[in-house]
């Protein structure tokens, strides 16, 4: 290790050579001019642009009189910027090198070969921003003679870089046009006098003849070292800029190292331990720059010796940055410094969560302590360190002081009293790392005073009259990242040892008997007067390690017992690393604090902790069990003997039972080669157990009396059952004591049980004969990989019970007749606490931290039933089917080499035409004709211009033929009538002649352009679905004997050209296509940027097209359950059943030549398919908001097609359907966890919004990997502030609708929240009625409650209020200590005295937050004043080992809280 960084230090120092950090440094601090303060608040939020000035030549170079004939005369160029509107000189000069002028003979005139490029970049893009030339003569001495060099000023020239007229090329593109600039005589200082029009000031002369030759350009290859070059600073290309490489070469001063720059290998380094000690000492040196500032402040304000006021200090801050000597690499890191003190007492108390708070005299001596030095509490780590000498980190020491206003009159309180912060910087220092010594323990000294720093500002002087100070003592630790680990020393260990913070315990304290009856002795209080509670972060769960509530404790959901209390670290305990909460802790705590624009930026670079709030799967169950299990022996005799619909095959057969436990291995090929090609899917709902939750005072409502599912199967549209009544529990159906299933039944729209079969049945019929051409095998594919999720509905209030999921992989019949599955399906919703500010995960890992406030509870569980039975392919229907497209070739022929024939997916179809009358081709025409027969038809012919005339006009012309065959004897009777006739109507044929030939002769030019453009028209069909990309080659050929250059128009966005070879490359292996592929096939016309492929003559090409659209229907069907009038048990869907398609549309692609005429014309029918949804998410949001979610895509090795990129990382994309809703995903390395990041805006309540959000696991998103559903319910918003155990009371107003309607209240948690009316009422039209709602909150912490409004008639939702209860934990008076024995008994029975501090006799009203743990002897007593009552309890057995907390509320008669008593009981 100690070799390597020797041979990185003498590669530095070989680079460097003579040239260190403080000389370059040293140079640009006294060379670079700022420009103006105007220009620079212009320039903000600006790019900066890259430019090259290359000067070539100089002629007619003019050689002044300097009286000395034999002095040599050498010329060299300067180049500077210059403002025009400000008159200033800005940046750095260009110094070039001097080279002598060579005498031109043909014009008799000196010129000079100089051939130098300069670089810059700058932001001030402005007209007045101008570059100025400057010819300097370079007189050398006569040998022999001790004179210096003189330098003669030869002339000007100015150069105007940014003209509004002017494009200029970049240095990629080819050679650059040579210009030429006029020379003046004089100094270019004459600019300072001169006004906007400088070349046609009559003060300045030309020099005759003299001109310099140059060139301009920009040069987009210096943008990746720009952080390297200062802005405004012009190089030259053999200048040595450290960070870059040099290249080498024979003639050093034509080498040119920004050219095609290179970077220099980059290290990385972090630096610990940093320690910062003034002197002479913390305390002396605070105090006396508060002193300076001070006494600055009466001086600048003109006040007296002393107004009483005092600057203190607001935070101290270190800034760390990277410098190379011209600027900094990038912009500096800022960390927060702390007294020694204060930080080891912040460790030792553990108060590292968001709920400490800084002492209030932050800057005065108490707060220093015995502090002798300031410390930082992060780790900085260093990411662009390069391997140069020249490259040193730089540490600057600031301090925010509060000063007060100067403030005249009557002197205002403390709690009035004004001031404002300034930032002042007090102490700098810069470090080599490759010039210093190779050990990782630093200290530097830190300077102070007037001398000039890398940031050009103004330090702190500590000592008068002295530039440069030591004033202070820098220590700090530096690593490489790639150093191997070592060994803690004995200063590590202690400081590994104050990170570990150790629980407060509590005083010992006596617990109460066995024996039934016993008091609970209160525990001793703490000095402050409070029991001793956990000194957990503020706000979040009281109790991590508690038992679950409201259910009954099960073995294994509980950790093994801790120590109580029990703080919970939000990052790992690790030597050397502190944790980087405390950096963002510090800076919100100064948050109130304004310091300068300058500091106020730096502060916002702190690096972004990934917290995000992850939404948690719905499929995952709360126990870690599996989605679903199987049931038990007596489980499948009760619902055999129960009288649900049998399931048969075909030939009337039981089908075979497999267990859902059972591993499945699905053989695509054996379920493809099953002759039993037709598979009917069938569902069956049966039962729905209820959830024994061991709450006696909870009401009935609190369980559902009815439900309906809602569920999506494959390209199905959703499916919305009918409401199923639960019938009485049957305990025979579940093998666990806490579940009470109820069969499920049919009942009428009056509420009666229907006389049917219990359950309710769904059949999906799949077919071969009417699916596209290989979907039997992608539905297949969907069985065997895909999970089906079902939401769970209250039929009543019409609140969302839960949602389960199931694998469909034992559906695949691997060659047997029918197979049927049951499940137990854990019911499962998820809630979220938004407050919650604990993570987990490692926080010095990036993507690994994940929010702790995602609970998911158990609900209840289903019985389902699903099953799949063989059949025969249907071929009976024969024609009277809908054709099936044969499968699509990729390849598109042209419609040149089949004329007449069309391509229907790549299929070419002869075309056979008959002739036709022209009446019968035109609809116009053949209205005219027969309104003169009848004129009657005109008004019909108006309704009806098509086929529906042509009808009546042959059924009238049967009816005349009938009549004349009627009256056929009288014909000899009418001979005369009859020849009179006849004349008649060959007059209206000659007529009828000319106005079909008039018609000819108006639509002959559209006609045979018609005719002529589906000679070069070729039709494709394709099926898309939602964001699949459809690929296909046209083969395009020049059917000209010469060259053109072909451009391509098309009129739809969702059909693109494939440019990229590498996707075209993809979209070849992955269809399996040979043929050819050609690099850059494709330019762009400058006119209207279409793509244009150039052929040769009779050449032929194949022009790659995708189809992709994301365009998918949002409709949402009302929030509620199908009729329950349905005529039949089963809802089927036949093998004639098609799915909802999109409207198809036609896409026309031309391809023109250079005259803009069509050469051929592509027209794209394209027919949407439906897609398959992966997942359901349903999420519920204040109206008139945005939803911020972020959701955990599962490991990489899970996700079909995952593609890992080169540099490890992973590509995942996703798109979504809604342009409006903001979808994206982070590039992360593998291993790492990927979230996908939504942000919807809500729209007014109570509107629903549905959108689909597509995952693509490859690079060029062809393919989606899966396709998640989202439903986003706008709710009115209510917020409420309670306290915990006490009801808090409120009104909402509900407007009746346009009809009177009998309507219910339903709360979401009946136990917290109470309605009234809780029974039915009628809503009269146009009304306002008044609901009253109480809410009594069980846990700390934010909450949604939803309120939803029914029609009890129709079960249509009528309204829905989101309660945002945010509730506060009550101060607690006393505190127990509680030892439960673990498994099972009777319980354990405890009393509390309790007495009446009131001069009156009161009621008092008990409460509990754990209703399954605790049981009240008597929920409601009354005292009299002065009296002693016994609170009599009863705590229920556990199975599990563990440690919670219990709340008892005593209240009073409105509810209002008196006092909170806790109880810790340990169950061991």
């Amino acid at each position: 290790l100690v070799g390597r960084e020797t041979e990185y230090s003498k590669m530095a120092v070989h680079r460097a050579k003579l040239r260190s950090w403080e000389d370059i440094s040293t140079e640009t601090m006294r060379s670079v001019v700022p420009p103006s303060p105007t220009r620079v608040e212009e320039a903000e939020d600006k790019e900066s642009s890259s430019l090259q000035i290359n000067l070539q030549s100089v002629d007619g170079v003019y050689r002044p009189d300097v009286g000395d004939s034999s002095a040599q005369m050498q010329y060299q160029l300067r180049v500077s910027l210059y403002d025009i509107m400000y008159h200033t000189f800005f940046g750095r000069t260009w110094v070039g090198p001097a080279k002598a002028a060579k005498v031109d003979k043909a014009k008799q005139k000196y010129k000079l070969q100089y051939q130098q490029a300069i670089y810059f970049h700058t932001s001030l893009k402005d007209p007045n921003i101008v570059a100025v030339i400057e010819v300097v003569g370079v007189l050398e001495p006569s040998p022999g003679t001790d004179s210096p060099r003189r330098h003669v000023s030869c002339g000007w020239s100015l150069l105007r870089l940014f003209k509004k007229s002017q494009k200029l090329k970049d240095t990629s593109e080819g050679t650059p046009e040579v210009r030429k600039l006029d020379v003046y005589h004089g100094s270019p200082r004459a600019l300072m006098m001169m006004d906007d029009a400088i070349e046609t000031n009559e003060n300045i002369q030309l020099v005759r003849g003299c001109q310099v030759a140059f060139s301009l350009c920009t040069h987009q290859a210096l943008e990746k070292v720009l952080h390297l070059i200062p802005e405004n600073v012009l190089v030259g290309g053999s200048d040595v800029i450290p960070g870059i490489q040099e290249q080498r070469g024979k003639n050093k001063e034509n080498v040119d190292n920004l050219i095609k720059p290179k970077l220099l290998k980059t290290l990385q380094s972090h630096l610990d331990n940093i320690s910062i000690a003034p002197e002479p000492s913390l305390a002396k040196f605070e105090e006396d720059l508060c002193k300076k500032a001070n006494d600055d402040r009466l001086e600048r304000d003109n006040i007296g010796p002393s107004d009483g006021s005092t600057v203190n200090v607001m935070e101290r801050r270190l800034q760390i940055g990277i410098h190379n000597g011209w600027s900094y690499v990038n912009k500096p890191q800022v960390v927060i410094l702390a007294p020694e003190a204060e930080t080891q007492g912040r460790a030792r108390s553990g108060s590292f969560g968001k709920g400490h708070r800084r002492t209030p005299s932050f800057g005065s001596k108490s707060s220093l302590g015995n502090s002798n030095s300031l410390v930082a509490r992060s780790q900085v780590q260093l990411s662009d360190l390069a391997q140069d000498a020249s490259f040193a980190i730089v540490f600057q020491v600031e301090y925010t002081l509060s000063v007060p206003f100067a403030l005249s009159g009557t002197k205002l309180s403390g709690s009035m009293s004004r001031a404002q912060t300034i930032t002042v910087p007090v102490l700098w220092v810069s470090w080599c790392p490759f010039t210093a010594p190779g050990r990782p323990d630093v200290s530097v000294k830190m300077r102070g005073g007037s001398a000039p720093n890398p940031d050009n500002v103004m330090m702190f002087c500590h000592k008068s009259g002295e530039e440069q100070q030591n004033a202070g003592a820098l220590k700090f630790t530096f690593r490489r990242d790639d150093e191997p680990p070592r060994s803690l020393d004995a200063q590590d260990q202690l400081a590994s040892q104050m990170l570990q913070i150790p629980g407060q315990h509590y005083a010992p304290s006596v617990h109460s008997e066995t024996s039934d009856g016993s008091f609970m002795q209160e525990r001793p209080a703490a000095l402050s007067g409070r029991p001793p509670l956990p000194s957990s972060a503020r706000g979040s769960p009281r109790t991590e390690h508690r038992l679950p509530a409201y259910s009954t404790p099960l073995p294994g959901s509980l950790p093994p017992p801790l120590s109580y209390p029990t703080i919970s670290l939000p990052y790992p305990l690790q030597p050397h690393t502190t944790p980087p909460l405390m950096l963002g802790e510090t800076a919100m705590e100064t948050s109130d604090v304004q310091p300068d624009t300058a500091r106020t930026e730096e502060i916002a670079e702190l690096t972004e902790l990934p917290y995000t709030p992850v939404h948690a799967p719905i499929m995952l169950s709360a126990r870690g069990m599996q989605s679903g299990q199987g049931l038990s022996r007596a489980a499948y005799a009760r619902l055999y003997t129960a009288g649900f619909p049998p399931i048969v095959d075909r030939h009337g057969q039981s089908p075979e039972v497999v267990d859902p436990s059972d591993h499945v291995t699905v053989n695509l090929k054996q379920e493809e080669a099953d002759p039993l090609r037709s598979n009917e899917i069938i569902f069956q709902f049966l039962a729905f157990s209820r959830i024994l939750q061991g709450r006696p005072s909870s009401s009935t409502t609190s369980q559902p009396s009815t439900v309906f599912f809602t569920f999506q199967f494959y390209r199905f549209p959703p499916m919305v059952t009918e409401r199923l009544l639960l019938g009485t529990a049957d305990k025979q159906l579940t093998s666990d004591p806490s579940s009470m299933p109820c069969i499920l039944y049919r009942i009428n729209k009056d509420g009666t049980v229907e006389q049917a079969p219990p359950g309710c049945q769904t059949k999906y019929h799949m077919d071969p004969a009417f699916l596209k051409p290989g979907e039997a095998r992608l539905f297949v594919q969907y069985l065997s990989v895909q999970t089906l999720h079902i939401d769970v509905w209250d039929g009543d209030s019409l609140l969302l019970i839960g949602s389960c999921a199931m694998e469909l992989k034992h559906l695949c019949r691997q060659g047997r007749e029918a197979v049927q599955v049951t499940h137990e399906l854990d019911v499962i919703t998820t809630e979220y606490s938004e407050d919650s500010p604990t993570l987990t995960g490692d926080l010095t890992r990036g993507g690994s931290v994940r929010p702790v406030g995602v609970s998911t509870i158990l609900k209840g569980r289903l019985h389902l039933r699903m099953a799949n039975v063989g059949h025969l392919q249907d071929r009976s229907r024969g024609d009277t089917t809908v054709a099936v497209p044969k499968p699509p070739s990729r390849v598109v022929l042209p419609a040149s080499a089949h004329m007449g024939s069309a391509v229907n997916g790549g299929q070419t179809t002869i075309k056979q035409k008959t002739a036709k009358r022209l009446a019968e081709t035109d609809n116009e025409l053949a209205l005219v004709l027969t309104a003169r027969k009848d004129p009657n038809l005109t008004q019909l012919a108006s309704l009806d211009t098509g086929g529906e005339l042509d009808s009546v006009r042959k059924r009238k012309l049967a009816r005349m033929q009938a009549v004349r065959q009627t009256q056929g004897v009288e014909k000899d009777l009418n001979t005369v009538n009859t020849v009179l006739l006849q004349k008649e109507e060959k007059a209206q044929r000659n007529r009828d002649l000319r106005t079909v030939e008039l018609y000819r002769e108006q639509t002959k030019h559209d006609g045979i352009t018609s005719m002529l453009s589906q000679v070069i028209t070729t039709h494709y069909t394709v099926f898309p679905s939602l964001g699949t990309a459809e690929f296909f080659e046209f083969i395009l050929k020049n059917p000209y004997n010469v060259e053109h250059t072909i451009t391509v128009d098309c009129d739809a966005p969702q059909l693109s050209i494939v440019t990229d070879t590498r996707e075209w490359r993809q979209f070849k292996q992955a269809h399996e296509l040979n043929t050819p592929l050609e690099e850059s096939m494709f330019g762009t016309t400058s006119t209207s940027g279409l793509p244009a492929i150039f052929l040769r003559p009779r050449e032929s090409v194949y022009v790659p097209f995708k189809y992709q659209s994301l365009q998918a229907d949002h409709t949402v069907q009302p929030q509620g359950p199908s009729d329950t009038m349905a005529p039949t048990l089963t809802t089927q869907m036949t093998s004639s059943f098609r799915p909802s398609i999109p409207h198809s549309r036609n896409i026309k692609v031309y391809f023109r030549a250079e005259d803009h005429r069509p050469v051929s014309i592509l027209t794209v029918n394209v027919i949407p398919q439906p897609h398959v949804v992966d997942q359901t998410f349903r999420f519920y949001h204040p109206e008139q908001s945005f939803l911020k979610k972020a959701i955990r895509l599962p490991p990489y090795h899970q996700l079909q097609g995952a593609v890992v990129t080169a540099g490890g990382f992973t590509s995942v994309s996703a798109s979504c359907s809604d342009p409006n809703v903001i979808c994206e995903t982070r590039k992360v390395k593998a291993g790492e966890p990927q979230d996908v990041f939504l942000k919807v805006a809500c729209g007014p309540s109570p509107s629903i919004k549905k959108f689909f959000v597509i995952i693509f696991t490859d690079p060029y998103q062809s393919k989606p990997c899966q396709i998640w559903q989202f439903y986003l319910h706008a709710l009115q918003r209510v917020d409420i502030s309670c306290v915990e155990g006490q009801t808090s009371r409120f009104s909402l107003i509900l407007r009746g609708t346009h009809a009177s309607r009998l309507v219910r209240v339903y709360p979401s948690h009946p136990t917290e929240i109470q309605v009234s009316p809780d029974t039915p009422f009628m809503l009269a039209a146009n009304t306002v009625h008044e609901v009253n709602v109480g809410v009594r909150p069980l846990s700390v912490g934010n909450k949604f409650l939803y309120i939803n409004v029914v029609d009890t008639e129709y079960h249509q939702l009528i309204r829905t209020w989101l309660v945002c209860m945010q509730t506060k934990q009550p101060v607690i008076s006393k505190a127990f200590d509680l030892q439960l024995p673990v498994g099972g008994g009777k319980g354990c029975n405890k009393r509390i005295p309790y007495t009446n501090p009131y001069m009156h006799r009161k009621t008092f009203v008990l409460h509990t937050n754990r209703l399954d743990l605790l049981q009240f002897k008597e929920n409601t007593f009354e005292l009299g004043s002065g009296e002693v009552y016994t609170i009599g309890m009863r705590f229920a057995p556990s199975q599990q080992q563990g440690t919670t907390e219990i709340l008892i509320f005593i209240n009073d008669e409105d509810d209002k809280n008196e006092e909170t008593f806790c109880i810790k009981a340990t169950y061991s």
